[in-house]
């Protein structure tokens, strides 16, 4: 069993396979930036609650951040930007970077898309 996984700048494309979730000792680093993944992130990271460092930035990510992430309260680096994710950062994943706000990126930089195929709150 591995404490981190680095798959970054690897020209991944697909999706981030929801097995990845069954990894539920890892403690470390989940890193799968830079690439060319094309799908929505899979909930199935939520299970990865030991994990203090996730990056899925600079992929062609789109879809909403599922709320499940609020569950990861292990982490301490939470990087996203560069993808096309919908709109609202939910609040469960919000608040995590109230214990460790100088360790995330910065959301302004997430490139959050408000553009056809993202929900609208009260939709």
């Amino acid at each position: 069993i591995t404490d981190s996984m680095s798959l970054r700048t690897n020209s991944i494309t697909g999706a981030i396979p929801t097995q990845l979730g069954k990894l539920t000792a890892m403690t470390g680093a989940f890193w799968f930036y830079n690439n060319a993944i094309s799908s929505t992130v899979p909930t199935e990271l939520r299970l990865l609650s030991k994990v203090t460092s996730l990056r899925i930035d600079h992929n062609k990510l789109h879809g909403k951040i599922p709320t499940q992430i609020g569950r990861m309260t292990k982490l301490s680096l939470l990087h996203l930007q560069n993808n096309s994710l919908c709109e609202d950062i939910p609040d469960q994943v919000a608040t995590l970077s109230s214990s460790n706000p100088e360790q995330f990126s910065d959301k302004s930089n997430w490139n959050i898309d408000t553009g056809q195929g993202c929900p609208r709150r009260g939709s």
